[in-house]
């Protein structure tokens, strides 16, 4: 259990923390979870803190790490929903629903990572530099993957 100096010490940052989640998200209600969640981590791992270590270092590092989490799992959530619900523009014909049964395969048998990029880059028609970003790897990698996924 945290001590009362340390959850006293967390709550001076919270307005901080509340106006650097509002820049990330751009959302107020995204940004109060956002802090929300940042503030139940820190507390929970209240015993992992050192002491005398910079507190708002180590606050911001949870909120950023908490962000950019969100932001993978809502990239792999939007690529998964693209590939349960096609909708073409117009009644696919036979050989075009073929080809789109057997590319919506190839891409479930792709690990998550490759996944991802691909359906960002190639479905979406996302840049490099924000797919990578969106997926909070450099651009590098996300290139590799791109070539081992396709």
């Amino acid at each position: 259990m945290p001590g009362k100096d340390l959850r006293s010490d967390i709550s001076g940052h919270v307005d901080q923390l509340r106006r650097y989640a509002l820049v990330l998200t751009r959302n107020p209600d995204a940004a109060a979870d956002l802090v929300q969640e940042t503030l139940l981590r820190a507390i929970a791992a209240a015993d992992t803190f050192q002491p005398g270590s910079d507190l708002r270092k180590w606050l911001f590092a949870i909120l950023d790490n908490n962000w950019v989490s969100d932001r993978r799992r809502a990239a792999v959530r939007i690529a998964g929903d693209a590939l349960a619900q096609p909708s073409p523009v117009e009644p696919a014909g036979q050989a075009d629903h073929v080809f789109l049964t057997q590319t919506l395969a190839a891409l479930a048998r792709l690990p998550d990572d490759q996944r991802a990029a691909v359906v960002l880059v190639a479905v979406y028609g996302i840049g490099y530099r924000d797919a990578a970003d969106i997926l909070g790897i450099p651009v590098g990698t996300l290139m590799s993957r791109l070539a081992r996924g396709r």
